[in-house]
């Protein structure tokens, strides 16, 4: 009973954060390019993490790629932006606690981790992108 028990609050638990992430972050929409351009594979998920003051942000990962691919990525303690640059300007493409960015296409890319709570933090962000 104390397993069946455990089981049903896991699965609450998982619940309640796949809302609070639905409810946190947004994403721009993105048109599909169907296989014309796909990366070739996907690189294993990457995690950046270390500690942020009140009101700092940092850059924690950056990178261009030549193809197109699904992109995701979550953060435990910031808010994460996403953004991609277009000219001279960065424009973020997704903002919250989570980004799923089906078509993320070639450019050049960066997350950034932002502390917007009144305290000192440690913050983990989790990140996985195509390969080419």
């Amino acid at each position: 009973m104390k397993g069946l028990t455990l089981i049903l609050a896991a699965t609450a638990l998982l619940s309640v954060t796949a809302v609070s992430h639905a409810q946190y972050s947004w994403s721009k929409p993105t048109r599909s390019h169907g296989n014309r351009g796909r990366c070739i594979g996907h690189l294993p998920q990457a995690i950046s993490e270390g500690w942020l003051a009140s009101g700092e942000y940092r850059v924690v990962h950056a990178w261009s790629t030549t193809c197109h691919s699904a992109f995701t990525a979550s953060a435990s303690g910031v808010t994460i932006y996403v953004q991609r640059m277009t000219g001279e300007k960065w424009i973020n493409l997704a903002v919250g606690i989570s980004a799923n960015i089906q078509d993320l296409g070639p450019g050049t890319y960066r997350i950034v981790a932002y502390n917007n709570g009144p305290l000192r933090t440690k913050f983990k962000v989790r990140h996985h992108q195509g390969l080419g």
